[in-house]
Parts: structure tokens; sequence; C-alpha cells
């Protein structure tokens, strides 16, 4: 998005890594989508935050900008790779062809958080971990793992608030320790039904529901906290229901940006419980507090680049819960060793070269 004096556009691939640019920056910023919306950018500076997560088609969406202006690319080469397509951001900087910088001090966290973010990344194992007040394993059978999470979350809470938690796990179902089993058994803890309170038909949300939006929602509208309205919400916001109108069969999500929407009723099945997320859904986002669940039932996502994504989601406090071993497998497994070396298959990094 144009800053005021046209001189910058900050943008990033998901709306959630574009408002962490605004709320760092103080600028305007956008998602790539939108961006590319506003006419054709001349003698000016773009920067993408989070390429990591950038696919090859949307990497071409961008780069016509290289046409007349200059581009910064930003993200961490050791984070999940795109959903999509290609490896686009490994191949520019394995090419050595593109200028590069390597930032070697995080300033998102420090001490034992930062410390054993890079000896994960390293392939080191809980041996060699650093625990103390900030980073903290409770080890856990998978039979008594919700009530650790349960008891481990609500402590989070009572310290830095609701929106500033949050509880990462590999799969979103198959296991009790699963996102949609967490997020239904804690939402019935902190935000238990009550008869009388308004609901929608066929609607599961209630008053108080931590939610998080799923899709990019770009003609949608809402107003924030000085009475401005905005327009669009985006994949990865989280807020909570601030209210339930049966009467115009509406609900209304206060954002944690300070943002309100008001959903229709055949709009909310674009929301989510959000009281614990997927690892790839938490990418470009940081928290206070971050609860990590490993356990044996994960296995078939147990690699070290969901869980050095995980832990760097962190930025005072962190708890690893569930199996030491699954943790220990999950730092020593790579995409590259389970699959090959050769998972994406891209001609990127030679077309560069040469």
């Amino acid at each position: 998005m144009w800053d005021d004096d046209n001189s910058v556009i900050l943008c990033a691939p998901t709306g959630k890594a574009a408002q962490r640019m605004r709320e760092i920056t103080g600028l305007k910023a956008e998602t790539i989508h939108r961006a590319k919306i506003n006419p054709t950018p001349y003698n000016c500076l773009v920067v993408v935050d989070e390429v990591s997560m950038v696919d090859i088609m949307l990497a071409n969406e961008f780069l016509e900008w290289a046409k007349y202006c200059n581009i910064v690319l930003v993200g961490d080469a050791d984070q999940l790779q795109s959903i999509g397509p290609g490896s686009f951001f490994l191949s520019l900087i394995n090419s050595h062809i593109v200028p590069t910088v390597k930032l070697v001090k995080g300033h998102r966290n420090f001490g034992s958080i930062a410390k054993n973010s890079e000896l994960i990344n390293n392939g080191m194992t809980m041996k060699d971990y650093i625990f103390n007040d900030f980073f903290h394993f409770i080890p856990c059978e998978d039979n008594l793992i919700q009530d650790a999470i349960i008891k481990e979350y609500m402590n989070m809470v009572s310290k830095y608030g609701v929106k500033n938690v949050c509880i990462l796990a590999p799969m979103r179902a198959r296991t009790n320790s699963a996102v949609n089993t967490l997020n239904t058994v804690i939402r019935d803890i902190v935000n238990p039904y009550k008869s009388h309170s308004p609901k929608l038909p066929g609607c599961k949300f209630r008053e108080g529901d931590r939610v998080m939006q799923t899709k990019n929602m770009y003609n949608k509208y809402s107003i924030d906290s000085k009475g401005e309205i905005k327009l669009g919400v985006f994949n990865g916001d989280c807020g909570i229901v601030s209210k339930i109108d049966e009467d115009e069969n509406t609900l209304e999500v206060y954002f944690d940006d300070d943002r309100t929407v008001v959903y229709d009723r055949h709009e909310v099945d674009e929301l989510v419980l959000a009281y614990a997320m997927t690892i790839h859904k938490s990418q470009g986002s940081e928290y206070e507090g971050v609860i990590v669940v490993h356990s044996k039932g994960h296995y078939i996502m147990l690699r070290r680049e969901l869980l050095y994504t995980a832990v760097t989601r962190a930025k005072t406090e962190i708890t690893l819960i569930g199996d030491k071993s699954a943790f220990n497998n999950a730092a020593l497994n790579t995409v590259a060793q389970m699959l090959g070396e050769n998972v994406r298959y891209t001609k990127l990094k030679e077309r560069i070269e040469s």
C-alpha cells in the first residue's frame, strides 16, 4: 500500500502480516493482492515482508514492479515454505546472485527463546535447550495432555490477556490435542454456554468467543475505534465476538486492531474459534505467550520447520507441552530428510544463475 508521499509501498502475502507491518512502521501496508490493484508504482521502494510464505505465482505478481522501482524482500528462509508451488525465497538466496543480508540478531524475542530457536534451527534436541522462567517444558502423556494445556493456557491468559496468548499445534484434527478439539474444550471453559445468551440459527459462536477470519474479504467494511470506515477483512485476523443480534441476524466481531466488523448470517462460516490454531496459521504473527503442543499422535507433522516457526512466534514466554521424543523428532526431521532433497521441483535458481 502507498504511504502518504507515494515513495514507499509496504505489502505482505497475508492480511495478518500486513497488519504487523502497519503496527511496527506506523505506515500503510496491505496484502500483495490489494497493493496490485493500485496503479503501477514508479521510482519508489517496495518492501515485501514474510516472503518465505510467497509462492512462485504470487511472486510473479509483484516482480513486475522491478521494472520501475526498487524491491526489498524480507523473510525467514528457515520458516515454513509457501503452501503454493515453488521455492521462491530459497531459490533467490541460494542463487547467490541476488544481494542478500542475513539478520543475526532477533528483535521479537530474547534470551532463552531466541537461543533455543537457534538451537532448534540447527537440529539440536531438548537436552541442549535452556529452560528458565521464559522457556518451559511440561512432559505429558497423550491421555493427560488436554488438562495440562488448559491449565497452562489459563495461567498465561491471567498474565497476558486472551488476545496475547495462543496455543499452537501441528494438526487441526485427529488427536485430542489437535486444534479443533482444543478450541472446543477451552471455549467451554472460558466462555461457557448460557441458555439466555443470544444466538443465530445454525451458528456455533457465542458472544465472547475468540475467533479468526479464514478468508480474505476485500470488500467487507469495518469501523475502527475512531469511527472511520475501513475496507477489507483478511485471512488470519483475530478478535472477539462482541455482539449477536437475533433481530438483524448478524454477528459482530471486535478485532485486535480495534476494528469492528458486522457479519451477516451467511458470512459467519468464514470464522473459526481461535484459542488454538495450527502452526501454519500462526506464521506472520507474534504473541506474548505461546504454548506449543507436540504429541506422539502428531507424528506425521513433526518436523523442524514447524517447531522453529512455532517457537519464534513467542515474544516473552513459551511453554512446550507433550512428549519429549516428539519434540526431539521434530527438531531432527526436516522436509528434505523426510521426503528427499528435491522436495520442490523448480528451476528458478538455475534460471537466475544463467
